[in-house]
């Protein structure tokens, strides 16, 4: 038996039970949904969705991935001329990093999968990353080696004939990069969050559809026509039709002229009409939860103000977005077989730069407290290295808590009773500057010359301040 046979021996059944895991309605359906009209895979058709869908692939898009090293002591290295960095800053001749990660993060979260397949160079080296769709992909395990295998029906932009086994393109797990969620029908199968949300998919639509036919016919129930006068069918068509051609389209806002003893009668909305709009909120609130979204990020910010941007995204980043995140760079180490000091990396830091005050509030701690050097702040901001900016600073007074006297470490500052015992003599010496050679700062040095100043005898006042 070929390794086709043996792989596409089960391609029905598994092709069956992914298509019916598409297709078949969520447990919260009622039985009777289709007679409801109620749909759960027509994402397109929901604003909610594509707002939700597209926070999360807009987002991933705008941010750099790079291939971080780390060394025995966890210093941070980035790499710019690898494989993995190449490939991600430039994953093929038609898209760029952008174009390829919006395009991925959309099919992962709108399908529940989302498939590239890596072409290698002679060295066996990836040196371009192709989508596809993640309809035409169907993962297949050989039933005598296990070894997984990629079935790519159609969706890409090239002929792949390097994978073409008997008519077919089977990929091997090794050359397909597969970022999946959660599998509760397949483990290599992912689900869309759009099961979950498929309720309040299917209000949401329904409430907007409503809006839609409410607004068509004239926007309002704006009220009904009265008259003493009996009418035929024939009458009330043509007065109906009259009124319509006076007040609808282009003659909207116009005033119209009743006849026959028509009388305008204003109908007011009922209060089951003004609670549209607050199922509509429920709606979208249950789609962004479910998808793990904060409701300001879809526009609704009753809750929100302009002065907690940053709050917001590190609390996003804290959970529905730094999974993403994290999920799709591991996805890239498998692929790239990156080594256990080796990782990519988005650089969440674009996500948090939004507040300028609390940026240079938060390096100011930093520098003061010598976790950074200017230098690496500047280099942050963009700017460029000023000299002896490299070093981390530190405040004079700060010692190590095992410092004993005796050390080679200077003295701290003298007390306030030492100032005061020096008098004028010794803040003079202060301001002396140190002997040629030896830098300003030298502790050691300064406090000699007060101690050499302050033994020194004192002179006697003159007489004429002698008794005063």
């Amino acid at each position: 038996m070929t390794a086709v046979a043996r792989i596409g021996g089960g391609l029905l059944t598994r092709m069956r039970t992914f298509i019916s895991a598409l297709n078949d309605p969520p447990k919260t359906f009622p039985i009777d949904f289709w007679q409801r009209d109620m749909r759960w895979s027509h994402e397109r058709s929901c604003a909610t969705v594509e707002a939700v869908i597209g926070a999360y692939a807009q987002t991933i898009a705008q941010l750099e991935i790079v291939h971080a090293s780390y060394d025995d002591q966890e210093t941070r290295t980035i790499r710019r001329t690898t494989p993995l960095a190449r490939v991600l800053r430039n994953p093929n001749h038609y898209q760029t990093r952008s174009d390829f990660f919006l395009n991925l993060i959309r099919s992962l979260l709108s399908r529940g999968n989302g498939y590239a397949i890596a072409l290698r160079d002679d060295g066996q080296r990836i040196r371009e990353l192709h989508p596809v769709m993640p309809m035409c992909a169907y993962p297949m395990v050989d039933r005598q080696t296990g070894d997984i295998f990629y079935s790519v029906s159609s969706g890409t932009m090239l002929d792949f004939t390097e994978f073409m086994v008997e008519g077919r393109i089977l990929v091997p797990q090794r050359d397909m990069l597969h970022v999946r969620l959660h599998t509760p029908h397949h483990p290599l199968i992912g689900e869309t969050p759009l099961a979950a949300a498929a309720a309040g998919i299917a209000a949401n639509t329904a409430i907007s559809a409503h809006q839609a036919a409410f607004f068509e016919n004239m926007s309002r129930p704006s009220g009904v026509l009265t008259t003493d006068q009996k009418l035929n069918t024939a009458q009330a068509n043509e007065l109906r039709q009259r009124w319509e051609d006076m007040s609808q389209g282009l003659n909207a806002g116009r005033v119209p002229i009743l006849t026959n003893g028509l009388k305008w009668d204003s109908l007011s909305l009922t209060a089951n009409d003004s609670q549209i709009i607050d199922a509509f909120r429920m709606s979208v609130e249950d789609i962004a939860r479910a998808f793990r979204v904060p409701l300001p990020l879809v526009n609704i910010m009753s809750e929100a103000s302009f002065n907690n941007v940053e709050q917001l995204m590190q609390f996003w980043l804290a959970s529905g977005l730094g999974f993403m995140l994290d999920h799709v760079e591991l996805c890239c180490d498998r692929l790239f077989e990156l080594g256990p000091n080796q990782l990519s990396e988005f650089n969440e830091e674009t996500l948090l730069r939004t507040d300028f005050k609390g940026r240079m509030e938060a390096y100011g701690t930093a520098v003061t407290k010598g976790i950074f050097s200017p230098n690496e702040v500047r280099r942050k901001e963009g700017l460029p290295p000023v000299e002896g900016g490299d070093m981390p600073r530190v405040q004079q007074q700060m010692i190590p808590l095992d410092w004993k006297p005796g050390t080679d470490t200077p003295d701290p500052e003298p007390a306030d009773g030492a100032n005061d015992e020096a008098g004028q003599d010794g803040a003079a010496a202060e301001d002396e500057p140190p002997p040629e050679g030896q830098a300003s700062a030298d502790n050691v040095v300064r406090l000699n010359a007060i101690r050499a100043r302050r033994d020194q005898p004192r002179l006697a006042p003159p007489k004429e301040y002698a008794n005063g």
